[in-house]
């Protein structure tokens, strides 16, 4: 190679860097001028409430679910509280039971009387 073609290629290698970091600036901008919202996360807490009854089974193996298969035969379903299978009420037993706990009971202790 003569010196002469080495020259060439130095300088084409010389304006290429120039050219691409003009472009590069074009294209991406500078990145002083670029600014993102950070959000900060808020304080946690360090009080821990009870977890619901409904979800929490401090008894089993695995606290957070109660899973119950094949214990129940058809018509029954499991009874949380007593720990057993009951039998399924229909809709009207539910509506009568809804419809005491609303009116305090007051039916049921007539009726006892």
């Amino acid at each position: 190679m003569k010196t002469s073609d080495i020259a060439l290629a130095i300088f084409v290698a010389a304006i290429s860097i120039v050219v691409s970091y003009f472009v590069g600036g074009w294209i991406f901008g500078d990145p002083n001028e670029k600014f993102e919202k950070i959000d900060f996360a808020t304080e946690i807490s360090d009080s821990v409430t009870d977890p619901a009854p409904e979800v929490f089974n401090p008894y089993a193996n695995n606290p957070t679910v109660e899973v119950h298969t094949g214990e129940c035969v058809s018509g029954e379903v499991w009874d949380v509280e007593r720990n057993t299978c009951v039998a399924e009420k229909t809709e009207e037993e539910q509506t009568e039971e809804e419809q005491t706990e609303t009116s305090g009971g007051e039916s049921a202790e007539n009726a006892a009387n």
